[in-house]
């Protein structure tokens, strides 16, 4: 009988960097940029990949963006559970 070992998951920050080095030469760039300003903004969010994109939370989703396929845009969603003050902290940056 052969056992096999349990393969382990990756954790959140790893699973951001394998999903953002998948993306197109044409994406990544303002993705990161994206990425760039939120850690910035709020230093004490934690990302991960939620929606099969990169997702920023504080104990709940606050905002998740990625490249909307086929287009030359990015889909950049701010959680309906935030307080209008918390959303325009977050945009303001």
């Amino acid at each position: 009988m052969t056992v096999r070992a349990r393969a382990t998951k990756p954790n959140e920050a790893e699973q951001v960097k394998d999903w953002m080095s998948k993306l197109t030469a044409e994406c990544r760039p303002a993705l990161e940029a994206v990425r760039k300003i939120i850690k910035t903004a709020g230093p004490e969010l934690t990302e991960r990949i939620k929606w099969n994109a990169p997702s920023f939370y504080y104990k709940e989703d606050i905002v998740t963006f990625g490249p909307i396929r086929a287009k030359d845009q990015i889909n950049f969603s701010i959680s309906p559970s935030l307080n209008c003050k918390d959303q325009v902290r977050i945009i303001a940056g």
